[in-house]
């Protein structure tokens, strides 16, 4: 056991380093981060309620084409804000809430970039 921890030290410190980055956004109870604006901010406004409802159809059972919720109707598979059609994504979706994959998806895409970064050098 101790070899492998010595082998993947740097591993263990991004693990580490990631927990205690992102453990505000779970305890003591779910939150998510966004810069407040004067009233309005995207994450608030844009992101969290198009992942919400994708969230939502996921757990329906559909792939989501198009929503009409916004003005006369926007193509939801091919926004960038929610990312459909990442499998991380969509399979954080399935099996969390909308909130706690929402921030799940920050702590995975940290920890991965992390990884390919040490990789890479």
């Amino acid at each position: 056991m101790k070899k492998i921890i010595s082998q993947h030290y740097p591993l263990v410190i991004f693990i580490i380093f990631t927990v205690i980055f992102y453990s505000n956004l779970f305890i003591p109870r779910l939150s998510i981060y966004f810069t407040p604006d004067l009233g309005r901010s995207d994450i608030t406004h844009l992101s969290f309620p198009l992942h919400d409802f994708f969230s939502n159809v996921v757990k329906s059972g559909k792939i989501p084409l198009w929503i009409n919720k916004i003005g006369t109707g926007v193509p939801l598979l091919f926004s960038g804000q929610v990312g459909i059609i990442n499998i991380i994504n969509y399979l954080l979706l399935y099996f969390f809430s909308s909130v706690y994959s929402f921030n799940l998806i920050y702590v995975l895409f940290t920890f991965i970039c992390l990884i390919s970064t040490y990789g890479f050098a």
